[in-house]
C-alpha cells in the first residue's frame, strides 16, 4: 500500500504544516462554520483530530530513517477555551520518548492571542512497514536489527 503525503484526511479538514523540527512539528488550521457544533463554537473532536494530525507527524519527525506503520494506542485531548469559526489555531508538538515499538507525543493548539485552547497527549505503537524496493534504507551502524523488528 502507497502512502499518501499529505493524507486526504489533512486535506480535507484544512490542516497545514508550517514548520518541522528534529523532534516537533508545528501546524495551522482556521477552521470554518462547517466545524461548528449546535453550540456555535469548532466541535471538541474536530479540534482533537487536529492535534491528533500534530501528533502523528511529530512522531513521523523522530523516526528519523526508520520505516514504520503508526497507530494510536491512546490519546487524551483537554479543551480549555472555546474556538470560533474563522479562527485561526496553531498546534504545536514535541516528542517526549521514542523507542522501537512505542512513541510518546505532547502537543498543544493555541489561538491568535497565544491563549491555550486544547492540549493533547498521546501513544504510539511503531509497526514494521513493508518498504518498497527500491525505498530500502542502509542497515544501522552495528549491523541489521533482527528480522521483523525497527531498529532502536
Amino acid at each position: 500500500m502507497a502512502l499518501k503525503i499529505p493524507p486526504p484526511c489533512d486535506v480535507t479538514m484544512g490542516f497545514r504544516i508550517v514548520e518541522k523540527g528534529e523532534r516537533a512539528t508545528t501546524w495551522e488550521w482556521t477552521p470554518d462554520e462547517r466545524f461548528e457544533n449546535p453550540a456555535g463554537v469548532i466541535q471538541g473532536g474536530l479540534i482533537g483530530a487536529f492535534l491528533d494530525t500534530v501528533n502523528a507527524a511529530t512522531v513521523v519527525r523522530g523516526l528519523e530513517n526508520r520505516k514504520a506503520t503508526l497507530a494510536t494506542v491512546e490519546q487524551k485531548t483537554s479543551f480549555l477555551r472555546p474556538v470560533a469559526a474563522g479562527t485561526r489555531l496553531v498546534g504545536e508538538g514535541r516528542l517526549v520518548s521514542i523507542g522501537s515499538r512505542l512513541a510518546f507525543v505532547e502537543s498543544h493548539a493555541t489561538n491568535p492571542a497565544g491563549k491555550l485552547v486544547a492540549t493533547s497527549t498521546s501513544t504510539w505503537a511503531l509497526l514494521p512497514r513493508a518498504v518498497p524496493p527500491g525505498e530500502e534504507t542502509a542497515p544501522p551502524p552495528g549491523g541489521a536489527p533482527p528480522a521483523g523488528s525497527l531498529p532502536a
